[in-house]
This record gives C-alpha cells, structure tokens and sequence, in this order.
C-alpha cells in the first residue's frame, strides 16, 4: 500500500509562492505509485489540484485546530500515514500523527513589515514558528538560507532537509523577444523596488529609446517607489495578470531585475531563468543560488552599478544568449518529480522517527 499523506492548505490558493507549492507538490505526489492518496486539509478555498488520488477534507477540521491534539485525532480518523504542515505553521509538540513541517524563510525575524497586517502576522510566526521548527521530527527546507533560517528557528540540524521547488509546470514559454525588463515590485522594503527605480533612472538615458521598465505591482507600490515611477522615463507600471498573460510578459523579457535582499526560495527567478530570461541584481543568497551563473550579479543597494549592468546586459545580445544558456542549464537541475520524491523519502522519515517530547 502507498502512502496516505495529508498536506495543509491553509496558505495556499492565494496566489502566492506557497499556492504554487502546494499546487505544484500535491499533482507530483500524486502520480507516483508509492503514493495511495494525497488529502487536503485546512482550507476552504478549494484545491486547484485535481485528480483520482487528490481528496480535499477541508471541512474534516477546522483550519484553526489543524495543528493541535484535536486536528491531529481528526486526521488519524481520516486514515492519513503522514501530515505535512506546508507553511510555516505546525504542531507546537508531539502530534498525533508523523508529521512534516516546511519552514519556508525567517524574514519575518529580522523584518518587523511595512504594513499593519503584515506587523501583526510576522509577530504571530515571531511566537508559534520557532516551536514548530524545534517540535518537528522533520523539517523541510527549500533552499539552502532556508535551511540556515530553520537552524536559527530552533530546528534541530538532523531534522533539516533541502527540497528545492521546481519548474512550475505552467511555465512561461520563451516568445517573440520583447522591449522590456521586468521588476517585480512590492511595498516590502525588503524587495528593493526603489533601489531598482533609481537603476533604471540612471541607465535610460543610455538605453534604446523603446526599451521600457515594467512594474508589475499587483499590490501597488509605496509613495515614494510611485512617485519615482511616475517622473521616470519608460516605466509602465502593470497590476495584476491573468496567469498566462504574466507567463507572456515573463516569456519575452530582455531581463528580470531582482533586487529584494531576502526571500527563501525566488520562484520568479527560477521561472526566469526557464525561459533564457537574463537575471540582474541577486541580492539574496537563496537568488544567488537558484540563478548561479546564468546571474548578472551586483551588490546589494548599489544602484549605479545595477544601472551599469543593466546598460551592459541589455546592448550586449551576445551576453544575454550566454546567461540565458546558462539559465536553461541551471533550470533543468529543479523539477517537481524530484521534489516530490524527496519529500516522500522525508515523509517515511518522520514515519521512523521517534515522538518528539
């Protein structure tokens, strides 16, 4: 018989990198044979995740008591072998049921946010993570700073496994070559949008005149980063997208300018890079990892220097068809089947594991 897991859904569906997690592991997980049924819980918003051996159980426990004694008797009626708490969020002690946690980053210990909500829920992950993190027989990173962010969590450094993410499936297909960068933007301080708008306000002037910066800013941006925006030549500002038309924009970009200082994974680089779209910037060491050579790097803050290499990458043909080379190569080593047979050999280990105190 295969395994009976149960993934937490509670973050996913939203649009963000976990829903692509989750997603993404749920349908590899289910094509293997080792695997008799995959069981999503915790969420009422549906799985987007179809398929003969996916079941959704939200309505089996409630969301909030997912991760006690009582969610865990629940899931143990259900049948489930193994529960992988996805986000972040798990079992404070011993559970019922073996279980998994994927602790994703731990900006939110070093980054207080820029938004009330955000505030209030880093402070929530500030109090409950590192007691899931030190409570979970094992714990899931996805890069290799997730792994040192899990260590400093309170992860015991046996516990700890690297599963990178991989080629999202809905991937963006290389097109026409387009006119434009992109820059993935946000309110977060941390994801650099200024430092990026001032790059390109030094470089336009030495750039063609139909080469334009687009924002894709689905969340708006900050006063200032708008005000920037607005005085600066060829900057077109984007909201939110349709999945195929951002997997368009992304497919036929000159480059993509990454400029946030943290993030766990970077699944926008790694779909870059699967399309032969140059990365410049690469403040973050979990960037820096995924891109590897296929990345123009520069150091973090230094807006003269990205707008330089900006200039130089975007004049320079022969130099994007090297790093977009590059880029394919390094992609070809991240797919979900791997993951997924990752995560499965992590679920058998925590099977194996004694109950944590």
């Amino acid at each position: 018989m295969g395994l009976r897991i149960a993934i937490d859904a509670r973050l996913a569906w939203r649009g963000l990198g976990i829903a692509t997690y989750v997603e993404e592991l749920t349908r590899a997980l289910a094509e293997r044979a080792d695997v008799e049924e995959v069981v999503l819980v915790g969420s009422t918003r549906g799985a987007a995740a179809r398929g003969p051996k996916i079941r959704s159980a939200h309505a089996a426990v409630p969301a909030a008591l997912l991760h006690t004694s009582i969610g865990g008797r629940v899931l143990a009626r259900l049948g489930v072998d193994v529960v992988h708490f996805a986000g972040n969020v798990g079992p404070a002690r011993s559970y019922v049921v073996p279980h998994v946690l994927t602790v994703h980053d731990a900006i939110f210990l070093d980054a207080p946010g820029a938004t009330l909500r955000q505030r209030l829920g880093r402070a929530y992950l500030r109090r409950v993570v590192p007691r899931a993190a030190a409570a979970a027989p094992v714990v899931v990173a996805v890069s290799p700073t997730g792994a040192d962010d899990a260590r400093r969590l309170g992860a015991r450094a046996a516990a700890i496994r690297v599963i990178p993410h991989g080629v999202p499936r809905r991937r963006p297909a290389a097109g026409p070559t387009g006119r434009h960068v992109l820059l993935f933007a946000a309110r977060d301080p941390r994801k650099g949008t200024a430092v990026a708008l001032r790059a390109w306000a030094n470089a336009v002037e030495r750039l063609p005149a139909d080469v334009e910066l687009v924002v894709l800013c689905a969340a708006g941006l900050g006063t200032s980063e708008a005000a920037l925006a607005s005085a600066t030549p060829h900057v077109r500002r984007v909201g939110r997208l349709s999945r195929s038309d951002l997997d368009d924009l992304v497919g036929a970009a000159l480059a993509l300018v990454h400029t946030s200082t943290a993030e766990g994974f970077g699944l926008p680089v790694l779909e870059a890079i699967t399309a032969g779209v140059p990365v410049v910037g690469g403040y973050a060491p979990s960037v820096r990892w995924i891109a590897a050579d296929a990345l123009l790097a520069t150091e973090p803050g230094d807006d003269r220097a990205l707008a330089d290499a900006l200039v130089r990458l975007i004049r320079d043909d022969s130099l994007r068809a090297d790093l977009a080379l590059r880029g394919r190569r390094r992609a070809a080593e991240f797919s979900w089947e791997r993951s997924a047979a990752a995560h499965v050999a992590a679920y058998r280990a925590a099977l194996a594991a004694p109950p944590t105190p």
